[in-house]
């Protein structure tokens, strides 16, 4: 993957450890990651999977049982450290490259999230996942102050 274009970068002070942090990013995506807009089947989605283990998957399945994968993970490191090919929607070819950190901090923990691996084909994708990632890193902090 050439990196041409800066890699997207977000951050998040979670108000809770790294563990439960990694466990609700990963287990328990399916909760709070918001699937209408960002998915591929949309309010269809019934369920999201992140199997915990190199050479998993990160996959979407809709109310009809469709299976949709959205990345493939390349390093799993519970709880520290999530990272992945991305490329929802896409082929693999398309992928690019997502890594999440999570670092104990005195109050919780920080969630750190690269999104790279652009080139120039993706330029407008990139321009989109500035944002996407926010509304995502939104719902995910938000499902911890329910």
């Amino acid at each position: 993957m050439t990196d041409t274009l800066t890699a997207v970068v977000k951050e998040r002070t979670l108000p809770c450890s790294p563990e439960a942090a990694f466990t609700l990013f990963t287990d328990r995506m399916g909760e709070w990651w918001p699937v209408d807009p960002h998915s591929v089947a949309g309010a269809r989605v019934a369920s999201i999977t992140v199997e915990p283990l190199v050479g998993g998957f990160v996959y979407e399945t809709d109310d009809a049982g469709v299976r949709v994968d959205w990345a493939l993970v390349t390093l799993y490191d519970a709880p520290h450290r999530l990272v992945m090919d991305w490329y929802p929607g896409r082929t693999p070819d398309e992928a690019t490259r997502v890594e999440v950190t999570f670092t104990p901090t005195e109050t919780g923990c920080r969630l750190r999230l690269v999104h790279s691996g652009w080139d120039a084909a993706t330029a407008d994708r990139r321009a989109g996942y500035d944002t996407g990632w926010e509304l995502v890193l939104d719902a995910l902090a938000s499902s911890l102050v329910e």
